[in-house]
């Protein structure tokens, strides 16, 4: 006489079958999966920041070359910009400052 499973979600042993992983994938749950991605970033990012401290002027600067000439004009457009009381039409003042108006 045969005996059944003691679970009965349980399938019996004709049922079973072997579950082989497919070749090129891991199998990991999600806790530890989502910490080593958590470490990855940290990781990343702490690097990142011990280059960024240590690096001294390595990275690239992206400025406007100062010319001694144009001083005068920023000064007033940023004059301008600041303590005109109306709303300034930036594109219409700078026509106008090439046009001589």
């Amino acid at each position: 006489m045969e005996q059944g499973p003691t679970n009965p979600n349980e399938p019996k042993n004709e049922e079973k079958q072997e579950v082989t992983p497919r070749k090129g994938f891991i199998k990991m749950k999600i806790f530890p999966f989502v910490m080593l991605l958590f470490g990855c970033v940290f990781a990343t990012a702490l690097v990142t920041a011990l280059v960024m401290s240590v690096g001294g002027d390595k990275h690239v600067k992206v400025a406007i070359p100062e010319r001694k000439e144009f001083t005068k004009l920023y000064d007033v457009y940023d004059e301008i910009q600041n303590k005109y009381f109306k709303e300034v039409n930036t594109d219409k003042m700078m026509e106008g400052a090439i046009n001589g108006w």
